[in-house]
């Protein structure tokens, strides 16, 4: 007897604790984060986390003197997120908090800061401002010492400041690679490797994607724009949109 309720005590305490961790949610955001003059911040995409969902709000900025602070930090871990979040023509960056993955490019005269993240947490603080005052009359130097400075600038600025690089498949069609997680990459490689319409299931089996996940990326890559995909009889195929 004292067996038996020790051996249902034990399998009780094993459900408690394997319970919470089969119920936890598994989040992920593929988004785009829109911020505008007045504070406003402008989210679309694609994600399960309620604070991300699609709309216009102003809970995510504040601003001191003529300092603004985006602040999109939240608790809870993703299995996977990308995004892209544009700033106003004329803003300047002051202050990163965002993960190592993270870029900063520009788009005409859009600045923008893409980051990404595995089984981490969804983090992003940027301090910002317009940089609308007027300029400030260089002290005089000489010749030489300027045009060093004026080199260094211009090495800081390539590097940091770069054109928004676009990538290029088999087909023609043009797409940002840096606003894409890595499984979306993998899935893009995939069909570019194939050169021509893929079964979702072969594209399983060559990316080791999850079903869910593989369904839940192409749905993102499709709303981007890279790629289509269309029933044939029973069998789904994904193929890239040549009409970008």
């Amino acid at each position: 007897m004292f067996m038996r309720v020790f051996h249902i005590s034990f399998l009780l305490i094993i459900f408690c604790l394997v319970l919470p961790i089969s119920l936890a949610q598994e989040y992920y955001a593929d988004v785009q984060i829109r911020v505008w003059p007045a504070g406003e911040v402008e989210i679309s995409g694609t994600t399960n986390y309620p604070a991300l969902k699609s709309g216009m709000t102003q809970n995510f900025t504040s601003k001191s003197a003529d300092k603004w602070i985006l602040n999109m930090t939240f608790p809870d871990n993703f299995s996977e997120y990308v995004y892209d979040v544009s700033f106003p023509p004329g803003t300047e960056i002051n202050y990163l908090n965002v993960p190592k993955n993270v870029r900063m490019e520009t788009e005409g005269e859009v600045l923008h800061v893409i980051g990404s993240g595995i089984n981490q947490k969804f983090f992003l603080t940027i301090q910002y401002s317009f940089g609308d005052q007027p300029p400030i009359p260089p002290s005089p130097l000489p010749l030489v010492a300027a045009g060093f400075i004026i080199a260094i600038i211009a090495v800081f600025a390539y590097r940091r400041f770069r054109k928004i690089s676009v990538g290029k498949n088999n087909s023609g069609v043009k797409y940002n690679p840096h606003a894409l997680t890595d499984r979306q990459r993998m899935i893009v490689d995939a069909i570019s490797k194939n050169k021509a319409p893929i079964t979702q299931a072969k594209l399983q089996t060559e990316t080791k994607i999850p079903k869910a996940s593989l369904s839940r990326n192409l749905d993102s890559l499709i709303k981007k724009g890279i790629v289509k995909k269309e029933r044939k009889g029973m069998t789904m195929v994904v193929y890239f949109n040549e009409e970008k």
